[in-house]
């Protein structure tokens, strides 16, 4: 086995790009590592962290089964089409055949068929309780529609009881039943090839190749769960999960490239997630709209990522973006924060170092009309005396985010006991701790002659 390496090598990143491809990966998340989409190009790169199953790549969409259940539909500028699939059981994959989406729905044993628009056209069962199948991925061809089980049982997952999946896996056609390929235990991802068929057969971690009639050709065990496969020219690329039962600590899922005339292994990475679930290529095009999904409308998504900044600091926005304009007192709440000394000279210039956090419900800036500035007043009793220059706030200042300021401070000429308040202040309409004294820092200093 060749050493694991951690991004693809050069070859097979050259043979992507000379083909216009991009390669997809699906995470399968369980609570572990988490899933998601990954795409390789010059590098693997998560696109997100949405726990997926099947993915499909033709006529210009591109299709991402979720585990939700729920599926997008993607072409080159992000998704242009969201499912809810209601009544969808453990999602296991997604085809298109002919102008209908067809999706798996393993925890009833049945396959649903759905025009685009969202509408249930058809809903296909062999019989048998729950999960009694294990129907998972499937495989349009030749105008017929294949599917790839565990095997033939009647019982709600009677395939995982001991020794009962060996051998018990088929690769069939939905529509007459007819076995297309028979003995394989717990199969996935059939593939149709000039020659023949390709499968995973993921229990007993190898892929195997088979002739036309059915007959095994030959196959290669690759040390894991083997899920996910396609064909890049005279690539073979598998995808190998770490197993669930074996529970190892840190251990991640493997892409294995494979020399499809040979089987012999080039190459094998690790990837960030437990489990792959499907690999499919797609043109280079649409690597683009995988990583900006949902963002297709620009404003929308400003105002969503502005929305959630507020609620991840458990803020209600009076005002959602950052303006001059002058704020509502509800907006001016502040925690301030000054290292002010007890004692000082009269006539002094000192340098107070500050920390301003801002607890209202607009982002605080220092633009025009009303910039919002840090500055201080000194009291002589009740009576503010004077007060300092303004000074910036060096960035707009989200909710829940403090910021460092030092602020430059004019000590009294005169000498005696004077009160110092450090305190936001927007121009022209309020001091912060006017509004309420707790949004200020205050000090008692005696100015010495």
């Amino acid at each position: 086995m060749l050493k694991r390496r951690r991004q693809p090598t050069r070859a097979l990143r050259e043979e992507l790009r000379a083909r216009g491809l991009v390669l997809t990966i699906s995470g399968l998340g369980d609570e572990d590592s988490g899933g998601g989409l990954f795409l390789l190009d010059d590098e693997v790169e998560r696109v997100d962290w949405l726990s997926t199953t099947g993915l499909y790549a033709a006529d210009g969409l591109f299709l991402r089964l979720l585990w939700g259940p729920d599926l997008l539909v993607y072409d080159e500028r992000g998704v242009v089409r969201y499912l809810r699939l209601d009544g969808l059981v453990d999602p296991h994959d997604v085809a298109l055949d002919g102008d209908e989406i067809v999706v798996v729905s393993t925890g009833r044993n049945e396959i649903l068929r759905y025009a685009l628009s969202g509408e249930l056209v058809e809903r296909w069962t062999p019989g048998g309780e729950g999960d009694a199948w294990h129907l998972n991925n499937l495989l349009p061809s030749d105008g017929r529609l294949l599917c790839a089980c565990f095997g033939r049982f009647a019982a709600d997952r009677a395939w995982a009881e001991s020794g009962a999946r060996e051998g018990a896996g088929i690769v069939f056609d939905v529509r007459s039943q007819e076995t297309v390929l028979a003995g394989l235990t717990s199969p996935h991802n059939p593939r149709r090839i000039p020659r023949g068929w390709l499968v995973c057969n993921s229990g007993t971690g190898e892929v195997l190749e088979f002739d036309e009639l059915g007959t095994l050709r030959r196959g290669v065990e690759l040390g894991g769960w083997t899920r996910g496969l396609t064909v890049l020219e005279d690539l073979l690329l598998v995808g190998v999960s770490a197993r669930r039962d074996e529970g190892t600590p840190g251990a991640t899922a493997e892409l294995v490239v494979l020399d499809f005339e040979s089987f012999e292994e080039r190459e094998r990475f690790a990837l960030p997630c437990r489990e792959i679930y499907d690999l499919a290529l797609a043109p280079a095009a649409f690597a683009e709209g995988l990583r900006r999904g949902l963002r297709t409308n620009g404003r929308l998504e400003g105002e969503l990522v502005q929305a959630a900044m507020f609620e991840s600091v458990g803020v209600t926005p009076v005002r959602l973006w950052a303006t001059g304009e002058p704020l509502p007192h509800e907006a001016m709440r502040s925690q301030v924060t000054a290292e002010v000394s007890s004692s000082m000279v009269a006539g002094a210039r000192e340098l107070i170092p500050c920390v301003v956090r801002n607890e209202g419900g607009a982002i605080l800036t220092s633009s025009p009309p009303n910039p919002v500035s840090l500055s201080y007043r000194w009291y002589d009793g009740r009576r503010a005396i004077s007060e300092g220059d303004r000074v910036r706030l060096p960035r707009a200042l989200p909710p829940g985010t403090p910021i460092a300021i030092d602020l430059p401070l004019e000590v009294p000429l005169e000498s005696g006991r004077y009160r110092l308040c450090v305190s936001l202040v927007q121009e022209h309409v309020a001091w912060f701790d006017e509004v309420d004294p707790r949004n200020g820092a205050s000090s008692a200093v005696e100015v010495l002659g």
